[in-house]
């Protein structure tokens, strides 16, 4: 004779080892923290890997160009990936440089979009776009010296605090941080990166 088991719907189908395998409750919290810090690890390097790819830096950061003088400075276009052909000498407009938005980079050069109607986008070469260092305004209404760091984070060591405002180029871009050349106040110059709220893209104004 076969005897059989009625099954009520409430009990649970598992192996009779399974019950040799229970988990503590605090294993099981350990485990689930362990799972859910590698998925948080997974998405953000893949993100980075995403960003890195497709070469942004950040649709955003805003500069000018002709910061130095109104000498003409040449825009390129890419040909593929191995060189960049010289467009024309851009001029300056009367009283200052033309603003743009850097969009991407590669070697050299930025990929920027002017500001302005048909113009359009070009590629740059670094250093031939600036911006004005925004410096905190006090309640005296002077400014007050910005931190430059070694790297484009807070918690990065201050290479310098230089003075602000000042027309500074740009070398480079990291998410919305800019590493820059300034000048101290005993006339040297260092390299450091600028923080976002620091930057200051319109050559008409500091941006208070």
């Amino acid at each position: 004779m076969i005897k059989t088991t009625e099954y009520n719907g409430n009990q649970h189908l598992q192996p009779k080892y399974m019950n040799h395998l229970k988990i503590p409750h605090s294993e099981r919290f350990d485990i689930m923290k362990k799972y859910l810090l590698l998925l948080m690890t997974i998405f953000l390097v893949s993100s980075c890997i995403q960003r890195k790819q497709l070469g942004y830096t950040r649709d955003g950061i805003q500069g000018y160009t002709h910061f130095k003088n109104k000498d003409p400075f040449a825009i390129y276009s890419d040909c593929h990936d191995t060189c960049f052909v010289k467009m024309v000498d851009l001029q300056a407009e009367q009283e200052a440089g033309y603003m743009v938005t850097i969009i991407s980079q590669k070697k050299d050069f930025f990929f920027v979009r002017f500001d302005y109607p048909n113009i359009g986008q070009f590629w740059i070469k670094k250093g031939d776009i600036g911006l004005n260092i925004r410096g905190l305004v006090s309640d005296d209404e002077k400014n007050t010296s910005v931190p430059i760091y070694k790297k484009p984070c807070f918690k990065s060591p201050i290479v310098a605090n230089i003075n602000s405002p000042q027309h500074v180029p740009i070398l480079n871009t990291k998410r919305n941080w800019v590493y820059i050349e300034a000048i101290v106040e005993d006339g040297n110059e260092i390299e450091g990166w600028l923080a976002p709220f620091n930057q200051c893209g319109n050559p008409y104004t500091t941006c208070p």
